[in-house]
């Protein structure tokens, strides 16, 4: 029974869209590019190098062997979350650790077992066996691997004194499940968890066998990680590798997703500017979830390549049904449906994936804020100060309050509210709230008065004048709207040019005046609160 599961296991055609302008004018298909090229230009925007991570949320399942630092174990009871129903895996009798980077052995000394689920390649042994239709496609299945893994396809090497796992097709082999690929299998993935895949991976090597051919961009690309749902054609995350379509001498990677129903992925991340021969460190970090966020789904994805932040999504990002997902180490030459005349080789350091455990839940509020104190500047604006608060994890921020009626938020222990009235009087009180929404009582009250300030203008002249035109300049206290009244009598001035905008330096244009004559002026300012009322100015327009 076991032997026929995992030899029904296998990741068929994958028709991802392609990644460059070349590809969608050859396939007619308009891939989106959400997020960052590290060095030339993308199809979607450019992200900040020194991005802000995304908070994951916690585990629903406090998985035996889950830790925030040390590979997955799987253990028996292995019990799944798959679409809301329970569903226990087996493990044949052992545990298994998500670790297959290039110091740890296919065979565990510690079990006796091995960890990876599959290995599948290219075999001309097993191909000779088949006549007229030969075919190379070969499996080896747990307990019939061993620590030589599958030589020359998947196998432990020493490159450069660095020990590797080497997923390799080699130029001349046939196709297995109809293209060229070799690749290592996990086994089932806990859905609904914080899980993260820790990866450095090299696309060649500098050691005169193993080098990567730079042929042309769409030619052969190779999908060399990914996570997919068993019988299901297309993965719901996948990293392809590539010539770059813009640097003929350097890769690019390209990251997609499929969710929900979709039998198509959608590209949603491009890295260009990469070196052969090598290593990059690639993090995958998510919340795996299937569940819309209308359904209570909190599905996250966030994947940096050397340090630099390339996808930031929010939302599904498993395919939705029965199945479980597994996650694999591949060369698969998906575009290719014959023997392909390029060895295709990865060198995997580190290969390994996280789940987080559950951590328990928060209930405990912070402390209530305390010494909280107002002020009030102006006659528009009270100022906040308050003692920060202390709390089990740590506080997230302060929730401010006027008069029992919510105002704002803080990060900090100050607050200025600037929708208050001069002369009225007004009570403030503030709580402190953590991560997870916990709310302290609240902090003692604090009562300002604003005053009344009462406006004037400290100056006012015309700061340009010409034949037909003038613009008169004036300066306030305080912030004010104002009014200018002008003409030719300095007794009756009878023509405005109105300010509605509240400002302490305010300017007004003058038009339609007549040349080489007198105007007299005048402003008046209105704070809200109170009016001023310059003196009579006058100026000559030219002539």
């Amino acid at each position: 029974m076991k032997n026929i599961l995992f030899h029904k296991l296998r990741s068929d055609s994958i028709a991802l869209p392609l990644v460059s302008k070349l590809y969608s004018r050859a396939f007619g298909w308009s891939p989106l590019c959400v997020v960052l090229l590290l060095e030339t230009g993308c199809l979607g925007a450019t992200v900040s190098a020194t991005p802000t991570t995304l908070p994951m949320p916690n585990s629903q399942i406090n998985y035996p062997g889950a830790s925030a630092t040390n590979a997955f174990v799987a253990m028996e009871p292995y019990v799944l979350n798959i679409q809301g129903t329970m569903v226990t895996v087996p493990l044949w009798g052992s545990s298994r650790v998500n670790d297959f980077g290039g110091n740890v052995p296919f065979v565990n000394a510690a079990t006796g077992h091995t960890d990876p689920a599959q290995i599948q390649a290219w075999d001309p042994a097993f191909a000779a066996t088949f006549s007229p239709n030969l075919t190379g496609s070969h499996n080896l299945n747990d307990d019939s691997i061993t620590v030589a893994g599958f030589p020359g396809r998947v196998d432990k090497e020493t490159i450069n004194g660095t020990p590797v796992t080497m997923v390799r097709y080699n130029a001349g082999d046939g196709t297995t499940e109809g293209h060229p690929r070799s690749q290592l299998l996990s086994y089932p993935v806990p859905p609904r968890t914080h899980v993260r895949w820790d990866l450095k991976v090299a696309f060649g090597n500098a050691d005169g066998i193993n080098d990567w051919t730079l042929n042309a961009t769409g030619q052969t690309p190779v999908l060399f990680w990914q996570l997919y749902s068993m019988n299901q054609s297309n993965p719901v995350l996948a990293a392809n590798v590539d010539t770059d379509s813009n640097d003929p001498t350097k890769l690019m990677i390209t990251f997609f997703q499929r969710v929900g129903t979709a039998t198509q992925p959608t590209q949603i991340g491009v890295v260009n500017g990469l070196s052969p021969n090598t290593m990059v460190s690639l993090v995958i970090e998510a919340f795996l979830d299937e569940r819309p966020t209308a359904n209570g789904g909190q599905g996250l994805l966030q994947i940096s390549v050397n340090n630099t932040m390339a996808v930031q999504l929010a939302g599904p990002n498993l395919s939705t049904g029965t199945n479980t997902h597994w996650w694999d180490m591949a060369m698969y030459s998906w575009n290719e449906t014959a023997s392909s005349p390029y060895t295709r080789a990865s060198f995997w350091q580190t290969a390994r994936m996280i789940v987080f455990p559950v951590v328990a839940a928060d209930t405990s509020p912070p402390s209530a804020p305390t010494n909280l104190a107002g002020t009030a500047p102006n006659s528009t604006s009270v100022k906040n100060t308050w003692s920060a608060s202390t709390d089990n994890v740590r506080v997230a921020g302060y929730h401010v309050f006027r008069n029992g009626t919510h105002i704002g938020a803080s990060a900090t222990t100050t607050f200025t509210d600037a929708a208050v009235a001069a002369g009225k009087s007004y009570n403030y009180t503030v709580t402190a709230y953590d991560a997870v929404g916990n709310q302290s009582t609240a902090s003692n009250t604090a009562t300002v008065t604003v005053p009344v300030v009462k406006v004037n203008i400290s100056s006012n002249y015309a700061a340009s004048v010409g034949g037909t035109y003038a613009i008169i300049n004036w300066t306030t206290n305080i912030p004010a709207s104002g009014v200018v009244y002008y003409g030719t009598n300095a007794n009756n001035l009878t023509s405005t040019v109105a300010v509605n905008s509240v400002f302490t330096g305010s300017s007004a244009p003058i038009i339609g005046l007549s040349k080489h004559t007198t105007y007299y002026y005048k402003i008046i300012a209105n704070s809200g609160a109170s009016t001023a009322v310059s003196s009579v100015s006058s100026f000559k327009t030219a002539k």
